[in-house]
């Protein structure tokens, strides 16, 4: 986040907040919670928020981070190889990397926190089920 502007108008609490640069999936949702349950509390509600962002990098790495939050983790995969192949390569190889014992993200301290995290909060049968399904796809590729 660069700047957050917060204006009270008659109806509304009016917020922009401008980024140059911002990762989808580890930074914004995180930045958005943030906005939300800190920053904005002592301006009570109805908000508006809107976000002015220059330049949004969507990393196949950190799509893991959103794996405990779907639904339907296999399902949302499958949507992205019908839409992006390529995407969806990478998605695969990065996941597969880190939540079945890959090696190529050993030493990539960013990598490892990226997996402690997904690894404490995704349900147990969900992860069994999207191990499985990353294996799977792996062998495809």
């Amino acid at each position: 986040m660069q700047s957050i502007v917060v204006t009270r108008l008659d109806d509304y609490t009016a917020v922009n907040v401008a980024y140059r640069s911002v990762e989808v999936f580890k930074k914004l949702a995180a930045d958005l919670v943030f906005l939300r349950d800190e920053l904005l509390t002592p301006f009570g509600t109805p908000l508006r928020v809107t976000c002015n962002i220059a330049n949004a990098t969507v990393h196949p790495l950190y799509f893991a981070t959103i794996i405990p939050h779907l639904n339907d983790p296999v399902g949302e995969m499958e949507k992205i190889r019908q839409r992006d192949e390529r995407f969806y390569r990478h998605i695969v190889r990065q996941s597969a990397d880190l939540l079945c014992g890959g090696k190529t993200n050993a030493n990539f301290m960013q990598a490892q926190r990226v997996k402690r995290h997904v690894v404490g909060m995704i349900d147990p049968d969900a992860s069994r089920e999207v191990r499985g399904y990353l294996r799977r796809a792996s062998e495809r590729l």
